[in-house]
């Protein structure tokens, strides 16, 4: 948890561990119980979630280049910036082209934005 509050990724894969019968690691000593695992899971995806909403508050209000990458929900599409931080714009794009943007919006997960 300090390493993450420290680095500040925008993303953090959280997968928990568990062992497998028949492996070196199933009969390994001192292992967390499942409760406790699944607690710090919940409380790492938490400080993730909400790191990456403030980062990407702070991106409201920028222009970028996107990449339109694919059909999104109700009519959307979705776009990649140059660090594939997924951007959604409210209409529907032509696939593989680039795109002048604002974001206007944001959520922990992606970028709202709209074109310029």
């Amino acid at each position: 948890m300090d390493l993450v509050k420290k680095v500040r990724p925008n993303i953090v894969n959280v997968t928990r561990f568990s062992s497998r019968p028949g492996t070196a690691a199933a009969a390994m000593k001192g292992q967390v119980v499942s409760r406790i695992s699944k607690e710090r899971s919940r409380e790492i995806a938490k400080l993730r979630f909400s790191i990456a909403a403030q980062i990407n508050r702070g991106r409201v209000g920028h222009r970028m280049s996107v990449v339109a990458t694919e059909i999104g929900k109700n009519s959307s599409t979705v776009c990649r910036d140059e660090c594939y931080v997924p951007v959604v714009l409210r209409e529907r794009l032509e696939l593989a082209m680039r795109y002048e943007t604002e974001i206007v919006d944001s959520t922990p997960t992606h970028l709202l934005g709209r074109l310029v």
